[in-house]
């Protein structure tokens, strides 16, 4: 019964939330890189929207008339969750701590497809056939990208070495 107990403590201990994790060397306020001017967000599900914050600092997060605020714990992590909205914008998201504040302009809500993992997601536009029409075509601002670039790590990483949004236009 004891060696079951501790199996079940350490189990437990396992599973804690992220609040057990330990502080990040660097706890200024910042926002999950995802976060961008031109982002798209998933149509018709919450969005949660994160980031890092010095531990005891509130987070407000600011959509359109909806707000929502958070204070950080002793992992100086924050996590809010915005209602889910319709496909279309552009939005604002706005998040602030303190005195700082970060905006998020012409986000947009739509639908959000993750591609990875294969060689021919490489592939540039500028290599197909009939590239320069296909490229001078290209002209839908609402079709947008997040790019991250190339990497890779032993473990899972808490945030994204780079990476940026782009619309589909002719540049």
């Amino acid at each position: 019964m004891l060696l079951f107990l501790l199996a079940l403590l350490l189990v437990l201990a396992a599973c804690s939330p992220s609040e057990s994790l330990p502080l990040p060397e660097d706890t200024s306020f910042r926002v999950a890189r995802l976060f961008q001017p031109g982002m798209v967000a998933q149509r018709a599900s919450a969005l949660p929207v994160w980031g890092l914050a010095p531990p005891g600092t509130e987070v407000t997060v600011r959509l359109d008339d909806e707000v929502h605020s958070v204070q950080t714990g002793p992992s100086a992590r924050w996590r809010i969750e915005m209602e889910p909205r319709t496909a279309g914008g552009p939005h604002t998201l706005t998040i602030t701590a303190g005195e700082e504040m970060v905006e998020i302009t012409d986000l947009i809500y739509g639908d959000v497809w993750v591609a990875s993992g294969q060689s021919n997601m490489e592939w540039r536009v500028a290599n197909s056939r009939d590239a320069a029409a296909e490229i001078a075509a290209a002209a839908d601002p609402a079709i947008r990208q997040f790019k991250v670039p190339l990497t890779w790590a032993y473990q899972p990483q808490e945030e994204l070495v780079g990476g940026a949004w782009s619309s589909a236009t002719s540049e």
